[in-house]
This record gives structure tokens, sequence and C-alpha cells, in this order.
């Protein structure tokens, strides 16, 4: 079992719009958000790159200094419609699947340590706390 760990929080300025919905998930939104934390990141010197949809939430595509693929991941949660969850994850290459090297640590702690200090420093962001998701690898 590997653990996700994921920033949890509430605000009210990241507007759901009927269109994302059908590009994701049912009942998942996050776009706005996703657009907001991209530019947030620019901000702070982070490569943040395009943002897309996925089945399960609003993809912020982050490339780090390593030249690895590593992406934000923005949705809205099913407790409410001002909740919102973030998490980050890395995208390992073919060749280090096959040698069994995982080099994606270290640039996606960063990444997210970053991610949190953007939440943390905005005032329209309220009770943002830590949440380690247990998942199978």
């Amino acid at each position: 079992m590997k653990q996700t760990v994921m920033l949890k929080f509430e605000s009210s300025v990241f507007p759901h719009t009927p269109d994302e919905d059908g590009t994701t998930h049912p009942g998942i939104f996050g776009r706005a958000l996703a657009y907001w934390l991209a530019d947030r990141l620019r901000e702070v010197g982070v490569a943040a790159q395009k943002v897309f949809a996925e089945e399960f939430g609003w993809c912020v595509h982050v490339m780090a200094e390593s030249h690895q693929s590593l992406y934000v991941v923005c949705a809205s949660s099913p407790d409410g419609p001002n909740e919102w969850k973030v998490f980050a994850y890395a995208e390992e290459g073919v060749l280090s699947k096959m040698v069994g090297r995982d080099r994606t640590s270290e640039p996606l702690t960063t990444l997210f340590q970053t991610v949190k200090e953007c939440l943390e420093a905005e005032p329209v962001v309220e009770n943002l706390r830590t949440q380690y998701v247990e998942r199978k690898r």
C-alpha cells in the first residue's frame, strides 16, 4: 500500500461551471481552482504548464527540473459545494519502472510543499488541512 497526501480546504471563490462536469466524473469540479493554482505556482517560479481534465479532477501539468512530469490535481469534494481537495502525483518514466528506481519522491515532495505554501498564503482558503489516504499500488 502507498499513501497519497492530500490537502483539503474550504473556499467559495472557485465557481462550478456546468460545462466542466461533462469532462470529469459527474459531480467533480475544479477547473477554476486548477487555473488559479497554476497562476499561483507560476508566480513562485514553478513551471506550471497546461490545465486539463481527467476523470478524477482537473490537472495542472508541472515540468520538474529533473524533466519529470508532475501533476497537481484539483477536485471538488463530496463534503460540500465549497470543499476542495488537492494532491500531486508523478508520472514515472518507462526506464525507471523497468529498473525499479523511483526518482519522483524529492521533486514531488517539493511540489506538494509549494502548493501547500501557495494555499496557506491566500485568505480565500480556509480550514486547510492535510489528509493521508491509503491506496493500492
